[in-house]
């Protein structure tokens, strides 16, 4: 249906990338309509038809789901492992496999999407999965297969805008990262991330240059679940990579 995936740009012509947005499914109320929220309050039957209509018009088989806890565990998947690993806690997968689809479940966290020579991988980005290090742990999957993640793409996340936070939090960010160029101080105390701008510092000192990032924004459009502007009453977007046969 119309405007129901965002398709990313940038990586290799053998790999599927995209982000769902909130339109063209069955989920109604505060979670329609293409709620791909597992683990939201949302109808279950309603949740599970929307994941089958993301996959049928891909036509995705296999595809790796997390239950996302914002840590930095990075999950290896393959065909072997599959049903094993299916919902297990992390925020993030990897695998080398061709036609092994992986997903990340977002509603203002940024989905990043790795691709490599022969690998990829899938995150789920928040300040604190970024700061805990889940980026540099993906690498060390890459790397132990003898690859590098050579491209990124990013979907679409929070504005600085409406992501104001408590000045405790400067305290926390890690000072690897440059956390001070992501920090919009205003006047009267008020702080603002740029979340976007601390995945980029993130990817820019792991030597990820080729780097891409979707133009829209979840929390000021109503294209895309917020968890922000929604107060936690809502639904979630589903990110995919997957690398196909040429």
């Amino acid at each position: 249906m119309k405007n129901s995936f965002l398709y990313a740009n940038g990586l290799p012509d053998d790999t599927l990338a995209f982000t769902s947005t909130r339109l063209g499914g069955f989920s109604l109320g505060a979670y329609a309509s293409l709620n791909a929220g597992i683990f939201t309050d949302d109808d279950k039957i309603n949740v599970l038809k929307n994941i089958e209509y993301i996959k049928s018009r891909h036509n995705i088989g296999m595809l790796s789901l997390l239950r996302q806890a914002h840590g930095n565990r990075v999950i290896e998947v393959s065909r072997d492992n599959f049903s094993e690993t299916y919902l297990s806690e992390g925020d993030g997968l990897f695998t080398g496999e061709i036609g092994l689809a992986l997903g990340i479940f977002t509603a203002d966290c940024f989905p990043v999407l790795l691709a490599g020579k022969s690998n990829i991988a899938a995150l789920h980005c928040g300040w604190r999965s970024l700061n805990s290090g889940i980026i540099e742990n993906s690498i060390e999957l890459f790397v132990k297969k003898g690859d590098f993640p050579l491209y990124a793409y990013a979907g679409p996340g929070i504005c600085p805008d409406c992501y104001e936070i408590k000045s405790d939090m400067l305290d926390e960010l890690d000072g690897r990262y440059d956390p001070e160029s992501a920090v919009i101080r205003e006047k009267g105390g008020v702080y603002h991330l740029d979340l976007r701008k601390l995945v980029e510092n993130v990817l820019k000192i792991n030597k990820i240059g080729n780097s891409r990032f979707a133009a829209e924004t979840t929390c000021c459009s109503d294209m895309f679940y917020s968890h922000r502007r929604d107060s936690g009453i809502t639904g979630r977007m589903l990110s995919v990579i997957e690398r196909r046969l040429k």
